[in-house]
């Protein structure tokens, strides 16, 4: 799955550079898993020696406007351990958006693993509810949200990584009716087991965005970010499940 994907997102690439980037994949996977293990267990002070956020300004100004906000990421570098460095650092609420585990004992240890240090889950299906529910609340809603959608007709398509592409539109959907600001965050893997969390503002008036406006520019940023650094994406997914299929009237 690993080499279709690569195939598939760099076509110009020769064989070889393609192999260059799986090994370099297959290496960071293998310090992923042991990471995320290490975070069931893992400290305030081990958060800090291993990650960095590197400019709270964006967040801060969103705090000192009284402004929640959403916040968008790809699978790229730990994702896991952005929630913790967020949540000691900043002083919005984090609630991150997730689905939950078939495995219940895995759930119950990585439930406990993503609410440490004062951080909030919700399940996907419930997060339009819980956001209208504290809409009071200074909360930071954090979505992973380069998934392929299953059926067809809850996306829509881009181009991305040289492949039209189905994309979710939930989070556009969302900052539009709540009319939250949307800040990409970006995990970049800067060493073996170093990590700096960086924030970028992506709209500040949701509202007044063209259709799929906010979905085309989260997806090029991350593209952009997969491009400099594409061993730390998560490459080991089923990326394009389905084609786009064109009828002539």
């Amino acid at each position: 799955m690993v080499q279709i994907n690569l195939k598939n997102a760099f076509p110009e690439k020769s064989e070889s550079e393609r192999k260059e980037i799986e090994i370099k994949h297959f290496r960071f996977l293998a310090d992923l898993f042991l990471e995320s293990i290490k975070s069931i267990t893992m400290s305030s002070s081990y958060v800090k020696r291993h990650l960095k956020f590197v400019s709270t300004e964006v967040v801060e100004k969103l705090h000192e406007k009284g402004q929640s906000f959403i916040i968008v990421m790809g699978h790229q570098g730990n994702w896991e351990l952005a929630g913790p460095i967020f949540s000691l650092m900043n002083k919005h609420k984090l609630n991150v958006v997730y689905k939950p585990l078939s495995n219940p004992h895995f759930e119950k240890l990585f439930t406990k693993a993503r609410t440490k240090f004062n951080t909030m889950i919700t399940p996907m299906n419930n997060i339009m509810r819980v956001m209208a529910k504290r809409k009071k609340e200074l909360d930071a809603t954090a979505f992973i949200a380069d998934q392929t959608p299953s059926d067809p007709k809850t996306g829509t398509w881009i181009h991305f990584l040289n492949h039209e592409t189905l994309v979710f539109t939930g989070i556009e959907k969302l900052s539009k009716m709540f009319d939250y600001p949307v800040v990409y965050m970006n995990v970049d893997r800067v060493s073996r087991g170093q990590y700096e969390i960086i924030p970028t503002l992506l709209f500040d008036n949701p509202k007044e965005t063209e259709e799929f406006e906010i979905t085309k520019v989260f997806f090029d940023k991350l593209e952009e970010e997969i491009i400099r650094k594409p061993e730390t994406w998560l490459w080991s997914h089923k990326r394009w499940k389905h084609k786009r299929v064109t009828t002539n009237d």
